[in-house]
């Protein structure tokens, strides 16, 4: 919620002596109330002014949108909650320590043939007994378990960083895509309007003539058809702004009401290619082809993890405490080893197993087909690319002979030798050229970042 306010002071002129004897704790109490309200003001919008320009370059917009979007903060926080997986698989290498008690019960007062309580040679039978003490497991042999559970989690740790670079990536895409058509719509913006205002001038000069009788009227409703289509198009324009806007604040998790600005100049990409070279790279980096080898390096682990649990197992443990019965109370001692070979389990372990190997095979058939996207995302992010020059020469080319020919029929339209639909037909054509060229430098700027994207190098530019 954005909080807003404005704190007002009246200075009035004290005198001299009331002014000395102002205490110096009531100025500095002032100063401190006037830096808690302007700082809560500031928590209140979410961001610290100093924090928001008021113009937005491409690498501040991305820089905000990695320090400030939810999604991207998710992802990492994440990684710390898998990571957490490494030191309880690492614990359980290490001795644990429980303080333990038990109360048993012998209602019927018959001799038994165990003792009920201790070692004494008048060998007391009690009804009632309580042990209390301390009890130290340590686990001797796992068959590997422990071990393997580590590079579970390990395995873990690093496919989640994967999927959180790759969010950040996305992110930075995603905030790219969104400036460059900002730009691209804004000079479609600045098309039209210059159109309007040559089709008002050209309305202008046509109702001069038709006052004199050097025009038709026709001319005059043709104009005037053609200011309302212009004036659409801007309008359109405009709205696409206004949506652009929306996505780049949602992005930087800005507040809908927040004023964004955006600064900068629309160039064509130019970047060196080598597909043998990029498709390598995209092999090497990419963060979900990352992500996937790490988890099915973890399944693996699992598989062995399964195959461990079928096999024998060693604890030793240690205990010291109290036994109090009816009567007294002593103390003891011990120590014991614990060997479990598990001999039936009604099958689960075996379909743990063949669980895990399934599951394998799954993450082998998605690591492959991720593989082939990646490399078919970045061939096609080359062919975008490699037809921006062509495109961009043809879109440059028609924006100068546009340009011409709206200069010769303006001036063949004011010295009253050429109609107002060859001018508009010229001032249309114009106005697409334009468009035309500011599509294909988005493009290549999209695209560009794009095959950065496929190949998994796309980063935050320098500031």
């Amino acid at each position: 919620m954005a909080v807003s306010g404005s704190i007002k002071i009246r200075a009035e002129k004290a005198p001299a002596a009331r002014r000395c004897a102002a205490p110096r704790w009531l100025a500095a109490a002032g100063a401190a109330s006037l830096s808690l309200l302007l700082a809560a003001s500031s928590l209140a919008q979410g961001v610290a002014p100093a924090q928001t320009p008021a113009a937005w370059t491409l690498p501040l917009l991305i820089r905000y949108a990695l320090a400030n979007n939810k999604g991207l903060a998710a992802s990492r926080l994440a990684v710390t909650v898998v990571g957490e997986d490494v030191a309880i698989a690492g614990g359980q290498r290490l001795p644990r320590l429980d303080a333990v008690g038990k109360y048993q019960l012998f209602p019927e007062h018959r001799r038994l043939l165990i003792e009920r309580h201790g070692k004494r040679a008048d060998n007391p039978f009690q009804s009632s007994i309580l042990n209390y003490g301390f009890e130290a497991t340590l686990p001797l042999y796992t068959g590997g378990r422990i071990r393997r559970e580590i590079s579970v989690a390990k395995a873990s740790v690093a496919a989640a960083r994967s999927r959180s670079q790759l969010t950040r990536q996305e992110l930075i895409f995603n905030v790219t895509s969104a400036y460059y058509a900002h730009l691209r719509i804004r000079d479609v913006i600045a098309a039209n309007e210059a159109l309007v205002r040559a089709v008002g001038e050209s309305r202008r000069i046509i109702q001069e003539q038709v006052n004199i009788g050097r025009a038709a009227r026709i001319e005059s409703l043709r104009l005037d058809a053609r200011m309302s289509e212009a004036e659409t198009q801007l309008a359109v324009a405009r709205n696409a702004k206004r949506k652009i806007a929306a996505t780049l604040k949602a992005l930087l998790t800005l507040p809908p009401a927040a004023q964004l600005e955006v600064v900068g100049r629309l160039a064509p990409a130019n970047p060196t290619m080598d597909m043998d070279t990029l498709k390598i790279t995209a092999l090497a980096l990419r963060p979900d082809i990352l992500a996937l080898e790490s988890e099915v390096e973890a399944q693996k682990s699992r598989i062995e993890i399964a195959q461990a649990r079928r096999g024998p197992t060693l604890d030793a443990s240690a205990r010291v405490g109290g036994v109090s019965g009816e009567s007294n109370t002593e103390i003891e001692s011990r120590f014991m080893l614990s060997l479990r070979i598990p001999l039936y389990s009604g099958g689960i372990l075996e379909a743990r197993k063949r669980q895990a190997v399934s599951r394998l095979g799954a993450l082998r058939a998605r690591f492959a087909a991720v593989k082939r996207r990646a490399l078919a995302e970045v061939e096609r992010a080359q062919i975008e690319l490699s037809s921006v020059k062509t495109r961009l020469d043809a879109a440059s080319r028609a924006v100068a002979l546009a340009d011409e020919a709206v200069r010769v029929e303006r001036q063949r339209f004011r010295e009253g030798r050429g109609t107002a639909n060859d001018l508009l037909l010229a001032e249309g054509s114009l106005l697409r050229a334009k468009t035309s060229l500011a599509s294909v430098m988005a493009d290549s700027r999209v695209a560009a970042a794009a095959l950065r994207l496929a190949t998994g190098e796309l980063d935050a530019p320098d500031l």
